[in-house]
């Protein structure tokens, strides 16, 4: 029956920690390709998500990125979460900024007006303007993945972070070799659980 075929779709997880390299912090999403049907989606893990350490002690998903590094959350994510995580993807905020250039910029409907990290005096023209089918550079696009306004919460930013996936997603491309090439070009130092092509 149908039961057994949706049973046996077979999906590919990857996790991406993108870690804020000026702020700190991190921000957590599962790439989620269902090779069945082919298609991939972006779930969004809140920091405050319970895991349970090698330990068996409680911890959070922001706890466990910075205490137990990327095998340690894996392990702890598979468990809460009933997934096999097959790889990390550590994704420094810089490495963030070289994607979005290299794949020529994105394109996303932006929730807000973010102010230039970069600039010196109050009152200057925001980096990202809020509005339909906004065109961010790699710098706009870091800035706004990782912009939270004061009293909002946390989730929003999380929010910005999947847009951004999601928009570097839609323009990265869908040959394996291009997509390999566009990741190697990066030279950043990938998880161990975690080659180019993967």
């Amino acid at each position: 029956g149908t039961a057994t075929a949706a049973g046996a779709q077979n999906r590919d997880v990857i996790v991406v920690h993108l870690h804020n390299t000026a702020k700190g912090g991190t921000s957590t999403a599962l790439l989620v390709d269902n090779t069945t049907t082919k298609q991939g989606t972006t779930v969004l893990l809140p920091n405050s998500l319970s895991l349970t350490d090698d330990t068996g002690n409680a911890t959070t998903l922001a706890k466990s990125v910075e205490d137990d590094g990327s095998s340690g959350t894996r392990d702890a994510l598979d468990t809460v979460l009933g997934t096999n995580i097959e790889g990390t993807w550590r994704l420094d905020t810089p490495y963030l900024q070289n994607l979005v250039d290299l794949v020529g910029n994105i394109d996303i409907d932006t929730d807000a007006d973010v102010p230039d990290p970069s600039a010196k005096k109050k009152g200057s023209a925001p980096l990202v303007h809020r509005g339909k089918d906004q065109t961010l550079s790699g710098k706009m696009a870091v800035a706004y993945a990782t912009y939270r306004a004061s009293g909002e919460a946390e989730n929003a930013q999380l929010e910005r972070f999947g847009q951004v996936m999601q928009g570097v997603l839609r323009k990265m491309s869908s040959d394996p070799s291009g997509a390999t090439t566009t990741v190697q070009t990066l030279a950043q130092i990938l998880d161990p659980s975690l080659t180019d092509k993967d």
